[in-house]
């Protein structure tokens, strides 16, 4: 679910943005009666595929996981018959350098570079349909706080290393 469902929820306000195709034409308050759902929606189904055991912090790495989820759902597609041959991972040295950790997390870099390149295209294009422009820069703005935790501690994995050993340890 979270392979499909947070592609939507992602990238259907950049596709506005860059479009100036705001799907609804309707009174802002039909607007917002059509689009606020996808807020609940999208933490309730975060809850029920967790087991009711989610908090932000949880929220923030089930996104930041999104491109990994719809590679697996496109793996399980090209297997229908069979699983997949099973693999190890190669073991993952800890002082790899930020080049690669960005390229490991292109698709969450695109995805927030993708919403802030939106969000000015659609502040320097559509400034007449103000209502609409804003709606859907917090939904750009949303996406890029629902995958940041997951890009930070991936890409700087020491700011976060004290917080990491203390859970570890139980402490």
């Amino acid at each position: 679910m979270f392979g499909i469902a947070y592609p939507i929820f992602f990238f259907m306000p950049i596709w506005a943005l860059f479009t100036g195709n705001f799907v609804l034409t309707a009174p802002l308050w039909l607007f917002l009666l059509y689009r606020l759902p996808y807020l609940g929606l999208m933490r309730w189904m975060n809850s029920s595929m967790t087991n009711q055991k989610q908090d932000m912090q949880s929220f923030q790495v089930q996104a930041g996981l999104w491109f990994v989820y719809l590679v697996a759902i496109f793996t399980a597609l090209a297997h229908p018959q069979h699983r997949p041959k099973y693999r190890v991972n190669t073991k993952v040295v800890r002082d790899i350098n930020i080049f690669a950790r960005a390229l490991a997390l292109g698709p969450n870099l695109f995805l927030i570079g993708l919403s802030l390149l939106a969000i000015v295209y659609g502040i320097l294009h559509y400034p007449i349909r103000n209502t609409y422009l804003w709606i859907h820069v917090f939904w750009c703005g949303w996406a890029i706080f629902a995958v940041s935790r997951a890009t930070l501690v991936g890409l700087f994995p020491e700011w976060f290393g004290g917080r990491v050993k203390k859970a570890k340890q139980g402490g």
